[in-house]
């Protein structure tokens, strides 16, 4: 059974394509991950220290930065399903800056016990500052070239985190 309400920090490999060429990857690396669960809604959020992979625990002073926002579609015992969402619905908010995407989130149990994350998704998007933070508005059908539009692909791990709450 998968816990239904959780605060975690992921080790996240992220592979990244052109919008209109999934399959034709163009950037990899590494980043940190919160990713939250409250009932049916999972938040993803990119963190704000930099990870080369290597790493067995997350660091201490981890924050969130972008956060992807997901409502569960595929309920069950080993796996879960996420469908991602473009506009949050009021009066929900996020931590972090609201980044709308396509795509979806599964969630899972490692062999270990640990909780792993797979997910695929793409953004359209321009940012604005607005109060002094970064507002992401979603752009329905971006141009061919639009460098606000990319495709990604997270394959994460849960790590110890001093943050934790599960």
């Amino acid at each position: 059974m998968l816990p239904t309400t959780f605060r975690i920090a992921m080790l996240n490999r992220i592979t990244l394509a052109p919008y209109y060429t999934p399959s034709v990857p163009d950037a990899s690396g590494y980043e940190w991950l919160i990713v939250e669960r409250a009932g049916p809604v999972l938040s993803i959020s990119d963190g704000t220290v930099s990870a080369d992979g290597t790493e067995t625990k997350a660091p201490d002073d981890l924050n969130t930065n972008n956060t992807l926002a997901s409502v569960l579609i595929e309920p069950g015992s080993e796996i879960e399903t996420f469908l991602f969402m473009r506009h949050l619905p009021p009066p929900a908010v996020t931590e972090g800056a609201f980044f709308p995407a396509d795509g979806y989130a599964r969630l899972a149990r490692s062999q270990g016990g640990d909780l792993t994350l797979s997910a695929h998704g793409r953004h359209a998007l321009l940012t604005e500052i607005r109060a002094g933070r970064p507002v992401h508005l979603d752009v329905s059908i971006p141009p061919a070239n639009f460098g606000g539009a990319r495709t990604w692909h997270f394959e994460a791990a849960q790590k110890p985190w001093t943050q934790q709450v599960i």
